[in-house]
């Protein structure tokens, strides 16, 4: 499936229950990640949908113990480096998020209206070169 850039609109039924996204993400140059960096991840997306749903985002993090949704950690190729990963600059990163019921398949495409340009993780910045459906997440 062709890459796709932030600005290109995504759209999918509203009654779309399950959706899975992956985005391309880049380091500008040699970055450390933290051991938790999943955490921030987490935290970056809950803020991205609090942006234009305060409610959603409060429900995704309080309301339910089993979510509406899964994120997955960095995929690519990293540096080893004592107890952190070292990503590498110009390298690009896959991220994927998945949605399991029909308000978060709707969240989701609000938010892609919207697409973030870079995910930032504490001090490391990464551009968000494409996202594309993803069947196989």
């Amino acid at each position: 499936m062709a890459l796709r850039s932030p600005s290109q609109k995504l759209t999918w039924p509203k009654t779309t229950e399950l959706v899975g996204l992956e985005l391309a993400l880049q380091a500008a140059a040699d970055s450390e990640l933290y051991p938790q960096y999943t955490i921030g991840l987490h935290a970056w997306f809950l803020q991205q949908i609090q942006a234009f749903d305060a409610k959603l985002s409060a429900a995704l993090h309080d309301d339910q113990a089993e979510k509406p949704f899964a994120i997955t950690g960095l995929d690519g190729q990293f540096v080893a480096q004592s107890r952190h990963l070292q990503l590498q600059g110009g390298k690009t990163y896959r991220w994927r998020v998945q949605g399991f019921s029909r308000t978060m398949a709707a969240g989701l495409a609000t938010w892609l209206k919207q697409a973030p340009q870079e995910l930032v993780l504490k001090d490391t910045p990464l551009t968000v070169q494409g996202d594309t459906p993803c069947p196989a997440c």
